[in-house]
């Protein structure tokens, strides 16, 4: 199921994706959100060649390290292992949201990017992209992601 998000203006649509730190099989820390950004977050990493796939939401055809299961709605749970989850952060950690969004704007999702309307929901969402990566590697732990 797509949602579209619509305050302030934003026109995002896309899966509202959810990410829970887990370690040893148990919640730990808080919960993030990308809301709708999913598919914008996804695009932006593919165009610097980092699978936006697999680090937005666990999930990659490529990768043994990952579990998806798809609902009958369309939505999916998954997990980014702990491995996963390090060397994402590896990739994430340096990474601006100047430099992201110079290769979001490059994808075709991007070509369609408003700079006054678009910004904030976006430059937000990134952040807390970042902020799960950063404390699930502190922790060791992996991810949780749900997204419909």
């Amino acid at each position: 199921m797509n949602s579209r998000d619509t305050r302030k203006g934003q026109q995002f649509m896309g899966m509202v994706t959810y990410y829970r730190i887990v370690k040893d099989g148990k919640p730990v820390g808080d919960d993030y959100d990308v809301d709708t950004a999913y598919y914008y977050l996804s695009d932006g990493l593919d165009q610097l060649e980092l699978d936006g796939d697999v680090l937005v939401v666990g999930h990659s055809n490529a990768s043994d390290d990952d579990e998806v299961s798809e609902d009958s709605d369309g939505g999916y749970s998954g997990s980014i292992s702990p491995r996963l989850v390090e060397s994402g952060w590896q990739e994430l950690k340096d990474l601006t949201f100047e430099q992201f969004l110079a290769a979001f704007r490059r994808s075709d999702l991007g070509r369609d990017y408003d700079e006054k309307r678009d910004r904030g929901y976006l430059e937000a969402n990134f952040a807390n992209l970042k902020a799960a990566y950063r404390k699930a590697a502190e922790l060791g732990a992996g991810i949780e992601v749900d997204a419909f």
